[in-house]
C-alpha cells in the first residue's frame, strides 16, 4: 500500500463498530477475506499491531483505539469536502441531512430529514 487510504479507514472503523469480520465486511460491501486482507496490509502500512484477532473475539489494541478515534474524525472531515464541493456544483444543494418535497407554489411543501441506518445500507424518510 502505498498511501494511507480512506477506504481502509472505513473498513477500520466498521470492524471497531461492529466487532465482527463478516458483518464489517456485509457493511462496507466487501468480502470477508477481502476486509481482512486489507485491515491486515493496513497494520503492515502503518507497522503497528492494530486488531487482536482471537477465536470469537474482536478487539482493538490501544493503538488501534486511538487510531480510529483519528480515523472517525478523519472520515467525518472527508464527507464534508465532499458536501462543500457538492454545494459548490448544485447550488441548490443543502449542506444539510434535510431536504423538502413539494413545489415552492401555493401549495404546502413536505419538509423530510434522510437519514442513514444504523449499517449504512439505505436511507430512512422521515416525514
Amino acid at each position: 500500500m502505498a498511501d494511507l487510504k480512506l477506504k481502509d479507514l472505513r473498513y477500520l472503523v466498521a470492524l471497531a463498530d461492529e466487532r465482527h469480520f463478516g458483518r464489517a465486511a456485509r457493511r462496507s460491501f466487501v468480502s470477508q477475506p477481502t476486509l481482512s486482507a486489507q485491515l491486515k496490509k493496513l497494520e503492515e502500512y502503518l507497522g503497528v499491531q492494530l486488531i487482536e484477532r482471537q477465536p470469537k473475539q474482536i478487539t482493538l489494541t490501544e493503538a488501534g483505539e486511538q487510531i480510529v478515534a483519528r480515523a472517525r474524525r478523519i472520515l467525518e472531515a472527508s464527507d464534508e469536502v465532499v458536501t462543500l464541493a457538492r454545494s459548490h456544483r448544485d447550488p441548490l444543494a443543502r449542506p444539510s441531512d434535510e431536504t423538502t418535497i413539494g413545489s415552492s407554489g401555493e401549495r404546502e411543501s413536505i419538509p423530510v430529514r434522510v437519514r442513514d441506518n444504523e449499517r449504512g445500507l439505505a436511507p430512512r424518510l422521515f416525514l
